[in-house]
């Protein structure tokens, strides 16, 4: 299940990252003094430092992370495709799914980080962001989130699964003109999982 949720993941994150010009890469996004571009690199990050996982058994994004490359969107393209070759060829079948999970958790909250920079009504698709927040909240105590991961967000009880997802994992469902309100800063949510 993972893997099919990770696959998921990924195909939502490329098709909201490919259709980002320059301009929008300039966007501010719910991370905290992060544009479009920068969390694009940082979502190449991921992919790298999940592909470390399976191979090594260590999550380790690349330091310094991604800044300012000209190309973040074929960048991101190049790293996702690396991080599916890997998980369809190795053998190390618990550290694929230990990437899995925290990929399918971090492509599909990037992903809606970046689509609503461009459009404040972007939501993610009910099915991925249902299987996400299950996974997510069978992962993520309040105990567990530390720097990782901001406070979850109450949302109303009649919130999409987009917003619920979002306000579990410290996102602020409001529009993008008011980018101080998101309170939430995307430092590596990956790094407390080494």
């Amino acid at each position: 299940m993972s893997l099919e949720l990770l696959r998921r993941a990924m195909e939502y994150a490329e098709t909201v990252v490919c259709d980002l010009t320059s301009d929008d890469l300039r966007l501010p996004t719910p991370c905290d003094e992060w544009d479009a571009g920068r969390v694009v690199l940082h979502l190449a990050d991921v992919a790298d430092g999940l592909i470390a996982l399976v191979e090594t058994g260590d999550l380790a994004l690349p330091e310094p992370a991604r800044a300012d490359d000209p190309d973040p969107v074929s960048i991101v393209g190049e790293s996702l495709t690396r991080l599916a070759a890997t998980l369809s060829t190795t053998s190390e079948k618990e550290r694929a799914q230990a990437a899995a999970r925290a990929g399918a958790i971090e492509f599909t909250m990037h992903g809606w980080d970046i689509g609503v920079a461009r459009d404040s009504d972007h939501l993610t698709p009910a099915d991925l962001a249902n299987d996400v927040w299950a996974l997510a909240s069978s992962l993520i105590t309040d105990d567990a989130r530390g720097s990782n991961f901001a406070s979850a967000v109450d949302v109303p009880a009649t919130a999409t699964p987009s917003d619920r997802l979002a306000g579990f994992l410290g996102r602020q469902t409001v529009p993008v003109s008011a980018p101080s309100s998101w309170g939430v800063s995307p430092k590596s949510r990956l790094e407390g999982r080494r």
